[in-house]
């Protein structure tokens, strides 16, 4: 949607830009983001209109002239009567909608006195006006009112808020057609009437904020004193609704559509909690309704439910209840005498809803027995009436139906519809459409009713049984036999008319050597089927180096020039678009500056500009019908020269589209066009578009006028401006007197040397730079290597050694480079010299500008030097010597030194012996310096086994770093072959091993091999331990044959000890060496005999590994019993629920050192009374009867007890 806003601002206003010398930031912001006055006028937002309006520049009336502007150009005025005509088209003898005539009133952008938001045509609100009438809204009567952009009638005050409510919250006195984000700019008018009878206002065509006109809304508010207008008998305001499109706009909204502030519909008081009247929260582009009342997403409703609908209500009492309205009447509400034939049915189905919440509707409907009545079904807020009356030959005859709707407010509302229905002896026949419903541009299809009708009503106007339509739409025909009774039928005809095919070009214009990509970008492409691409149109020049074939068949990529688009639809009808790729254009003159030698002065740099003054003249011919314009109808193109002179062309079209692109045209040409057409031209089916001097911003002409004349007069679009871009100062400093366009003064400031600029224009980027020079005749010095320099000025290099010069220098002017003569290397004024052969080189630098030149002589000599040799030693033995030869000849003169460890070994032969370790140099001097080598001699010293006895890796890992004791010298081979001075052993945790490794020393005079034991794991942790017995038991007994278990609950262990020993010292009675788990289970027979019995001992459990190796323990103090159990024969248990006394349970003396003993109880009868897997001596009888009861106890040993026991109460 916003691009086909961009467009149509961008066909339909010429642009005006009111240029302003120092405008605001904000506002030149504002200027360049919309591409000037008008266009930010017709696009700026409410957060940018508030920047506007604050500005001291503000012009209220420049702004209302831009609008008006827009309002008056063609293709505007074009679409509003296309609206209108297809209203009138839709709109039937009884329907609610009043089309506005002329004896209505244009709410003007000038007539609108209050605006805020966006202002002019989309916040704003007129009046007041005043009444005829007293009107009373809720017991306030009122003499003026005022009319709101936002869809709403007010009093006392105007209202300018875009932001819908919930009613009765609004705060306003109002009545409300549509309160929505509403936005005229683009399309909408507000009309109004006001009669002594009651006020009509019509907001026709509006669409919604921000620039929305893909969709529109039309409807209507009528309201009077006393009701005494056609709105239902008693009522005072009618809401009536033409054609709902939108509900929201663009503010948390998009397309018209589901924002957080649904439309409303209804009448508010201020302050007034019980007196309002709420019709429905509008949000979606649907049919859907939810009833009334409610804001949130499961309450809202679409507006396509009130297409077609009016709401009749009197809001004139105190008394806010209000009678059930109807939503739809029978036969349109036309007339109170209804008529059915023979196959015919009177569908009785009407709506009925209470405007006020939490009411219900109930409908009855007169007795009659033609009628089929179903009773009454409520749907979406809505109670309906589910009846119908069948015209069937039992049923002729006139009836009398009266149909009312009651609520259960107070007082009660009712609402009564009366009708007279005649079933007539007539069978109405069947009506059927047949024709084309599907033509292309230019074409005609004839559509056919069947003829067993008397007449026929088309929304053409045709009255026979067929009627020839010449362009396509929703259509209806009715049809009548002169009985009374009609039959209609609505068809759509769709039309593929000749159509300009939108393409999206970017970037345009372009740089001659850049690339654009043009693709189609149609809201329609989905039905295009075929698409062929031109080049070079009407030899205006353009090139398609990226063909559509690579892009998809969409799109192509272009050079600057002139192409076509032809494109098919499914429909096999075609549409077609010239356009234009424009070609930055801007010429920037080559200049060349003399040197200076003397003084400063300003450069001046002139004849850059762009945008000829000259261009084509293109003028694109469309028509609807094939054969174009035909011979009789043709422009008349005048060009007249600023001379006078005057130059004529007749342009013709006999296809769908004709380019003309042969006429040039000059700054200052003025530029004229007549129609020139025969009788009955079809001119509505004809158009043309003008580009002036530009292949951009295309200048439509449409609606031209039957009678032919001047349709066209505008001076040539053709200018001359100066290159914009930015000048730079790449060498130098200076100043520019206009540093954004080529044309300007350049003032050198930097004193004496070379200077660059550069210009860099701002559209295609091209850049030229310009060198000058300022200076006089060259100064300075040549500076050589203090090091390097004799007493005679030469420079000494011994044996191939480099050394560095320079030319030195303080002038500020211009140096031109120049040559190092011999330089090994050498960068401006740097240079490098070395020399191989010895001998005397004399040599000269040359350095010069334009103003003269100086010569700067050195020498340098080139001398060898001393180079001895020493190579290091590897002694395995101790006391073995070895000789230091550095290969010098012993005749040459110099001057010898040893040193070890740097200590003088006050030897000056050329030869010596060593047989200790050390560092051995020898240095020797001659003319060109001192120079050394050294030697190591090294002695192997052995070491001890170098691994660890151990390698523990007791952190949880699986690696563990072996460190051998050995430096980084010594070469470690592992056994996996892997080299290094450590290694990582990884292993599984828990896991044992060795690991071995070889050993050789960075002398290479020894191998041997090592090992490590390698554990990985974590130290022994232990938990909470207990022994596996009941808990509740003081001390841990242990019954003889019972096996006890005792667990450490150790954590990493990989061996257990368990001991048993009395507690006051005596050795160990028994060994336990053959228990070896964290969790043991053992019997006192396995470990003790009776001489040990009852005596108090410790039990101790310990749990180890390598890395916890002295292990941790846990003890308990047990003591072996003979667990012997007592069984009662009697128990007294209580008699009251919760009783507790002495002998109230069936408790078994020694019973609870057993776990796990299982006792059942029988009464006499046999029947099991009691029963326990884990008896635990809590059985105290409540739900067994007294007496005699037995009993079975078997113990986890097996012993088993059984026996009778007396409950006693």
């Amino acid at each position: 949607m916003r691009f086909s806003i961009i467009l149509l601002i961008a066909c339909a206003l010429p642009f005006s830009f009111n240029a302003q010398e120092n405008l605001p930031a904000e506002i030149d912001a504002l200027y360049s983001k919309y591409g000037g006055f008008d266009f930010a006028v017709m696009m700026m937002d409410r957060d940018e209109w508030d920047v506007y309006r604050n500005w001291e520049g503000y012009d209220q009336e420049a702004v209302i002239a831009v609008i008006k502007r827009h309002q008056n150009t063609p293709e505007y005025l074009a679409k509003k009567e296309l609206r209108k005509q297809q209203r009138l088209m839709r709109s039937g003898e009884c329907d609610c909608w009043i089309e506005p005539t002329e004896s209505y009133t244009e709410i003007t952008p000038e007539m609108q006195q209050f605006t805020g938001g966006a202002g002019i045509d989309v916040d704003y609100a007129h009046g007041p006006l005043s009444l005829p009438f007293s009107f009373n809204l809720f017991g306030q009567t009122y003499d003026e009112f005022y009319i709101n952009s936002k869809g709403m009638i007010s009093f006392i005050e105007p209202v300018i808020d875009w932001t819908p409510e919930e009613l009765p919250d609004s705060e306003y006195n109002i009545i409300s057609g549509f309160w929505a984000d509403a936005d005229y700019r683009l399309t909408g008018d507000i009309f109004y009437r006001i009669t002594p009878e009651a006020v009509y206002v019509n907001w026709v065509d509006v669409g919604y904020y921000n620039n929305g006109d893909d969709r529109t809304n039309s409807y209507q508010i009528v309201f009077s004193a006393d009701g005494s207008i056609a709105v239902g008998g008693g009522n005072n305001v009618q809401l009536c609704y033409e054609s709902m499109e939108w509900a929201h706009g663009d503010v948390g909204g998009e397309g018209g559509c589901c924002g957080p502030d649904p439309a409303t519909v209804g009448v508010d008081v201020q302050n007034n909690s019980d007196n309002f009247v709420q019709f429905g929260r509008f949000n979606f582009q649907d049919g859907s309704y939810n009833g009334p009342y409610g804001g949130g997403p499961a309450n809202q409703d679409g507006c396509f439910w009130l297409n077609g609908k009016d709401f009749c209500i009197n809001v004139s009492g105190a008394d806010p209840n209000q009678a059930p309205i109807p939503t739809e009447t029978p036969g349109s509400g036309c007339d109170d005498t209804l008529y059915v034939c023979l196959n015919d049915t009177l569908d009785l189905n009407l709506g009925f809803l209470s405007p006020e919440s939490d009411q219900t509707v109930s409908i009855e409907l007169s007795d009659v027995p033609a009628v089929t009545n179903n009773g009454t079904y409520v749907e979406d807020g809505i109670t309906y009436l589910d009846a119908f009356l069948a015209g069937t030959a039992d049923n002729v005859g006139t009836y009398f139906l009266e149909i009312t709707a009651t609520d259960d407010g107070t007082p009660v509302g009712e609402t009564v519809l009366s009708y007279w229905v005649e079933v007539i002896n007539v069978e109405l026949p069947t009506l059927t459409v047949e024709g084309d419903l599907s033509i292309c541009s230019g074409q005609e299809t004839t559509i056919t009713c069947n003829d067993d009708f008397d007449s026929y009503l088309w929304t053409l106007g045709c009255s026979g049984p067929e009627c020839t339509y010449p362009f396509g739409g929703t259509f209806n025909v009715t049809a009548s036999i002169d009985e009374g009774c009609s039959a209609s039928q609505d068809f759509f005809i769709y039309q593929s008319l000749y159509f300009l095919p939108d393409v999206c070009i970017e970037p345009n214009p372009i740089c001659g050597d850049d690339t654009a990509i043009v693709a189609v970008c149609d809201e329609d492409m989905d039905e295009f089927v075929e698409y062929e691409w031109d080049g070079d149109w009407n030899g205006a020049g353009g090139e398609i180096v990226i063909p559509a074939t690579e892009l998809g068949d969409t799109a192509i990529g272009v050079t600057p020039g002139s192409f076509r688009i032809l494109v098919t639809n499914d429909d096999g009808c075609q549409g077609q678009r010239v356009f234009n790729v424009e070609q930055v254009t801007q010429v920037i003159p080559e200049v060349t500056i003399p040197p200076v030698c003397d003084s400063l002065y300003s450069v001046q740099f002139s004849g850059g500009y762009t945008t000829p003054d000259a261009g084509p003249l293109l003028i694109y011919m469309t028509a609807s019908d094939p054969s174009g314009w035909g011979g009789d109808n043709y422009l008349e193109v005048t060009v007249t020269d600023a001379d006078g002179n005057e130059s004529t062309y007749v342009l013709t079209s006999f296809e769908v589209f004709t380019a003309h692109t042969d006429i040039e045209v000059s700054l200052g040409d003025l530029v004229e066009i007549i129609l020139v057409t025969g009788a009955n031209a079809p001119v509505e089916d004809f158009s043309f578009t003008v580009y002036n001097c530009t292949t951009q911003n295309p200048e439509p002409v449409e609606d031209l006028p039957a009678e032919g004349g001047l349709v066209y007069s505008a001076t040539a679009n053709c200018e001359v401006d100066p290159v914009g871009g930015s000048w730079s100062v790449s060498e130098g400093s200076g100043t520019f007197s206009e540093p954004t366009e080529f044309n300007t003064f350049f003032n050198p400031t930097s004193g004496f040397g070379v200077y660059e600029v550069c210009f860099t224009d701002d559209n295609c980027g091209y850049a030229a730079c310009y060198p000058m020079e300022v200076s006089t005749t060259p100064v300075a010095n040549l500076v050589g290597p203090t090091a390097n320099l004799q007493a005679d000025g030469s420079y000494l290099l011994c044996g191939g050694e480099s050394a560095n010069f320079q030319v030195d220098t303080l002038y500020e002017g211009a140096i031109y480079p120049f040559e190092w003569p011999d330089a090994e290397s050498s960068q401006g004024f740097f240079a490098e010299y070395e020399y191989n052969t010895d001998g005397t080189y004399d040599l000269s630098v040359e350095i010069s500008n334009a103003c003269g030149s100086l010569e700067l002589p050195f020498t340098i000599v080139a001398s060898a030097q001393l180079e001895p040799e020493l190579e290091d030693i590897i002694v395995c033995e101790e006391g073995t010597e070895v000789v230091l030869d550095p290969g010098l000849d012993p005749g040459s003169d110099a001057e010898i030194e040893w040193t070890l460890d740097n200590a003088n070994l006050n030897e000056d032969d050329f030869v010596i012996l060593a047989d200790a370790a050390g560092e051995y140099c020898i240095e020797a001097t001659n003319e060109c310096g001192a120079a050394e080598a050294c030697s190591e001699v090294q002695v192997f010293v052995p070491i001890p086994n170098p691994m660890p006895a151990y390698s523990l890796n007791c952190e949880g890992g699986n690696t563990v770093l072996v460190d051998p004791l050995t430096d980084n010298d010594w070469t470690v081979t592992w056994e996996d072959g892997t080299v290094g001075s450590t290694y990582t052993a990884t292993f599984n945790p828990y896991h044992d091993t060795w690991l071995s490794a070889t050993f050789e020393d960075p002398l290479g005079c020894t191998v041997f091999d090592d090992s490590t034991f390698v554990w990985m794991g974590y130290p022994v942790e232990l938990g909470t331990s207990e022994p596996i017995i009941p808990s509740d038991i003081e001390s841990l007994f242990l019954c003889p044959e019972i096996p006890n278990t005792f667990e450490l609950n150790s954590l990493n262990a990989v061996d257990w000890n368990w001991s048993l020993e009395f507690q006051f010292g005596t050795p160990s009675p028994s060994n336990l060496n053959f228990l070896q788990e964290d969790q043991v289970t053992f019997t006192s027979a396995q470990i003790l005999d009776t001489t040990y019995w009852y005596a108090p001992l410790f039990l101790t459990g310990t749990a180890l590994n390598p890395c916890t190796p002295a292990g941790l323990s846990y003890q308990w103090e047990v003591q072996v019993d003979a667990c012997e159990i007592k069984i009662p024969n009697i128990f007294t248990p209580g008699t009251a629920e919760g009783s507790v006394g002495k002998n109230d349970r069936f408790e078994i003396e020694g019973l609870l050192r057993y776990n796990g003993a299982i006792l059942m109880v029988y009464d006499r009868w046999g029947n099991l009374v009691f029963q326990s897997d884990n008896y635990d001596n809590l059985w105290d009888a409540r739900d067994a009867s007294s007496g005699t009861h037995y009993y079975l106890l078997t113990l986890p040993n097996g012993k088993e007890f059984s026996g009778s026991v007396m409950i006693q109460r």
